[in-house]
């Protein structure tokens, strides 16, 4: 959630910002998981990960894997190794498996 801008730390606990309190709040699951889905695609490393993810007519090769792992190393925050880069690889990949189990 952090990573979406729905959490932050404040004095080492995470809460949710106002755009978090309002995703949270919003009573229609479609217009929430829309917003949420529009979020998800604005943000750069989820974008490049969406894009490889169809070109490779919608599976995550050892190729892509590697290809989004880099992707978050070089330029996600707050990534200080491949262990940690790797790790949010795999949110990154359930979040696209998410949206597209919503589309189908």
């Amino acid at each position: 959630m952090h990573y979406l801008g729905y959490a932050e730390r404040v004095d080492g606990k995470y809460q949710r910002t106002q755009r978090g309190k309002s995703i949270a709040n919003e009573h229609n699951t479609s217009s929430r998981n829309i917003q949420i889905i529009k979020d998800i695609i604005e943000h750069p490393t989820f974008k490049y990960a969406l894009d490889l993810y169809i070109k490779s007519d919608y599976k995550f090769t050892a190729e892509t894997r590697m290809m989004i792992i880099k992707n978050i190393f070089d330029n996600a925050y707050n990534v200080g190794s491949m262990v940690t880069a790797e790790r949010r690889y795999s949110t990154v990949k359930q979040w696209i498996k998410w949206i597209y189990s919503l589309i189908k």
